[in-house]
């Protein structure tokens, strides 16, 4: 019977050791790295990179061990094309599954930065050229009166820009101004003829509708209140002698 290969107890601290190291720093070490701890003899390290089972361990784990700097496997490649494809709506376990990759693999292969790099890359390529994605889909809100849409499409064209100091409330500019008039002007034709003028300056009918109503309020106001003062304030004048009075005289 054929002895059976294993894994020899350095090999398989040298496993977790590299493992560890593509983890917490992106990439396999390099020979110089990884002799700094074990201070190996050449003929042992060239055999442990040899070693059949040890490249098969490290592809279950999703190793590039040697590192293979930015040079990746067509499955590397592959793997990439298919998990940033938009059009492919299948989730990404479903993926993997179907081209054979374990999650243990691919969330090793997010690990390395050179593969992590083309991968942010690719995505960022993606964003700059899917702009059309983005208008089309705020045109779907705005066609289906989605009141989000609507507002975010008036800031992107200029028409809306809440966060700019420059902007104005002229509705409450106007009434307060009109607030100002009404406290020094108390001729209700002078209150009446601004009102008519303000409206006709208004942009929007509704604004210049409640100008005029607030204008002529006050000013109606202040006619009620002037005939009544000067009701109040009229000389008492005698009233003529009834028609019995004077036929008695």
């Amino acid at each position: 019977m054929s002895e059976v290969a294993t894994l020899t107890d350095v090999d398989l601290d040298l496993i977790h050791f590299i493992e560890r190291f593509c983890a917490s720093t992106g990439g396999a070490p390099t020979d110089a790295q990884i002799n700094a701890r074990y201070n190996l003899p050449e003929e042992t390290l060239t055999a442990f990179k040899a070693n059949p089972l040890v490249q098969k361990s490290f592809k279950v784990r999703g190793i590039m061990f040697p590192a293979a700097e930015d040079c990746f496997t067509p499955e590397q490649m592959h793997a990439a094309a298919v998990m940033t494809d938009l059009i492919d709506r299948r989730s990404d376990e479903k993926k993997l599954r179907d081209m054979g990759i374990s999650s243990r693999q691919w969330s090793m292969w997010l690990q390395d930065q050179n593969f992590a790099d083309y991968l942010r890359q690719r995505s960022e390529l993606m964003l700059e050229h899917q702009m059309h994605e983005a208008h089309k889909g705020l045109m779907k809100g705005v066609r289906n009166g989605n009141v989000a849409a609507v507002k975010t499409y008036y800031e992107v064209t200029g028409r809306y820009r809440p966060n700019e100091e420059a902007q104005v409330d002229v509705r409450r500019i106007l009434h307060t101004f009109i607030e100002i008039i009404q406290k020094y002007v108390k001729d209700p034709i002078i209150l009446h003829n601004l009102a008519m003028d303000l409206s006709q300056a208004a942009s929007a009918e509704s604004l210049s509708t409640g100008l005029s109503n607030n204008m002529l309020a006050g000013a109606q106001s202040y006619r009620m209140q002037t005939i009544a003062g000067q009701a109040q304030i009229a000389p008492q004048v005698p009233a003529p002698p009834k028609f019995e009075e004077m036929t008695d005289g």
